[in-house]
């Protein structure tokens, strides 16, 4: 491992809808050893235990269920985390809520978790017990209260174990008051999470790391919400490679966990792009490294190549506004073409990008795709991608025999119902600019 490592590289299971298999963690801690990646943090926002029955102790088959894990992480060398988030319900000032909160880490604790979360991301900003707010000046206060409580637990009990903390503002400036005084009042070796200038950051930087570092009395574990795709990002597919990340925050802060998509199979493509970043800053190339993570997930040259092609049009996030780079270039020299009456020209693109897309279609459909769990992952946006395909060639024999903007125009808002986001923006526009020139007067 170079010197120049983060020293803390990971995922963080972390996301809202369905959490992932007990299989697919187990798969993902292989893929992770396999890129020098070194914790597994579990936390899924949906899973009841996480959240809503945080008091509960987990029944026993989660419990085996969990050992297991452990058990396979430690063998691989890669540390195992777990996180209770209980600032829907709580009564801070509550020592029988303590106690509950207590006994909830003890279970993973007993498990031989390395580290432990007490999460307070994603709730109420006021106080929801009239006793809380009596018994603390702040939001901060009762926060430092129970990671410090938490902390000298541990400190007594558990003393390998480390302390993570989610706060509830957890992305900005860097200079919140919350921050600040959560920051001076919790003590200086439990870790806190942190996400950057916005929830999904489409940068991290030094400047912005070494505020939170005086800000907050200590560095900043990153909460990376890249590849994940819930809530608002449902319809997007996340597989592009990790960008706009700084090398220098290797030393400015104390690592970095990437929060995946459900999508197991297809997170390990921008996954594999992390991890390379994680392993070596200075080094880290994201498009050679996105173009091993292919070769990784998909063995076979075949499927690959087919599999590129699609992945090519999917590339947009909060990284990345450039979705389908060469897609979008290909539409933009058809329209040049048929804007100056060269009708021929535009039909063989058009054409020769249908033809590519039909048949990447039909190898990541066939029977024997070689990664059959990432094609059923990606099905639905493969499927508007054939559908992209068949327009384009639709419009190509629109353009050869007799153009006409009506049906182009149908099939522009056709595009427009479609929730996912392949090709971004680029097929919509390009529909319908080229059914507002067909209608005009200069094409009659």
């Amino acid at each position: 491992m170079p010197m120049t490592a983060f020293g803390i590289r990971g995922v963080i299971e972390g996301f809202y809808g369905k959490p992932w298999s007990h299989t697919e963690r187990i798969d993902m801690l292989n893929f992770m050893a396999k890129t020098r990646m070194n914790m597994y943090f579990l936390a899924p926002k949906d899973e009841p235990g996480h959240r809503r029955s945080w008091q509960e102790l987990r029944p026993e088959h989660e419990i085996l269920q969990l050992r297991e894990l452990v058990s396979h992480a430690t063998k691989l060398e890669i540390g195992f985390a777990s996180a209770v988030s209980p600032g829907q319900t709580i009564t801070y000032s509550d020592p029988g809520e303590l106690a509950a909160l207590k006994n909830r880490l003890k279970q993973y604790l007993e498990c031989g978790v390395s580290a432990v979360g007490v999460f307070f991301d994603d709730i109420p900003n006021e106080f929801q017990s009239q006793l809380d707010a009596e018994s603390f000046s702040s939001f901060a206060q009762a926060h430092a209260y129970i990671g410090n409580e938490i902390f000298n637990w541990l400190t007594t009990e558990y003393p390998d174990a480390t302390l993570i903390i989610c706060p509830t503002v957890y992305r900005g400036t860097g200079k919140e008051e919350y921050l600040v005084e959560l920051g001076s009042a919790l003590n200086s070796h439990i870790h806190l999470l942190w996400t950057g200038i916005q929830i999904c950051s489409f940068r991290l930087d030094v400047r912005d790391a070494i505020i939170f570092e005086q800000s907050a009395h200590r560095k900043a574990l990153y909460w990376d919400n890249y590849p994940v795709n819930d809530v608002a990002m449902i319809h997007e597919l996340h597989i592009g490679p990790l960008r706009a990340r700084e090398a220098g925050l290797v030393e400015h802060s104390e690592g970095l966990l990437s929060n995946p998509m459900w999508q197991a199979e297809a997170s390990k493509i921008p996954l594999w792009t992390i991890a390379d970043y994680l392993a070596d800053p200075l080094a880290y190339d994201p498009d050679s490294s996105w173009e091993r993570a292919l070769m990784n997930v998909i063995p076979n040259d075949r499927d690959r190549s087919a599999f590129r092609s699609f992945a090519r049009t999917s590339l947009g996030s909060c990284l990345n506004d450039d979705s389908a780079p060469e897609f979008s270039a290909a539409l933009a020299g058809a329209a040049f073409h048929y804007r100056r009456k060269n009708m021929k020209a535009a039909v063989e693109i058009l054409s020769t990008v249908a033809d590519e897309i039909s048949k990447a279609c039909a190898v990541i459909q066939s029977a024997d795709f070689t990664n059959p769990k990432l094609a059923i992952e990606t099905a639905p946006w493969i499927a508007d991608y054939a559908r992209g395909g068949q327009i384009l060639a639709e419009i190509a024999e629109n353009l050869a025999s007799h153009p006409d903007g009506t049906i182009v125009h149908m099939l522009a808002r056709e595009v427009l119902t479609w929730r996912s986001r392949i090709f971004g923006d680029s097929l919509h526009m390009f529909l319908g600019e080229l059914a507002d020139d067909l209608n005009s007067s200069e094409f009659h």
